[in-house]
């Protein structure tokens, strides 16, 4: 899962950069998908990951949000859904995140949040993490 958070936040971070909509303009949505691999926490084997994502952009004067409504199916059998926050002002970037999958008997969970200065690429702030919560 540890590729699955940087993956996403990666695609993430870029969508909201490029985001640039007028400031009365009601919010835009696109549709975004993403598959790429991964490790399963509950297996430790490898698999493939595909994420399809609901995205709302909206922006106010130097504010720009986006909500991020997610589906996830694993080539291991895991499916699920999930939500994401991301907030850009000025220079720096919060990303909040809560997703998670199951196959039925297992479950993973990716929650947490990072704050990333836009301007040097460095992360400020993480906590986030994948885990399996039910084996």
């Amino acid at each position: 899962m540890q590729k699955f958070t940087v993956a996403l936040f990666t695609t993430l971070a870029v969508l909201a950069a490029l985001t640039v909509h007028a400031g009365a303009a009601p919010p835009e949505q696109i549709q975004a998908s993403a598959t790429f691999p991964d490790i399963n926490p509950c297996t430790g084997e490898s698999e493939l990951i595909t994420l399809n994502w609901t995205i709302t952009l909206h922006q106010n004067r130097q504010n720009n949000v986006a909500t991020f409504k997610t589906v996830v199916e694993t080539s291991s059998g895991f499916y699920g859904t999930g939500t994401e926050t991301q907030v850009r002002t000025g220079d720096k970037l919060l990303n909040t995140m809560n997703v998670r999958i199951t196959n039925g008997d297992q479950v993973a969970m990716v929650k947490g949040h990072r704050m990333i200065d836009l301007t040097s690429g460095e992360v400020v702030m993480a906590n986030q993490r994948s885990r399996c919560i039910r084996d």
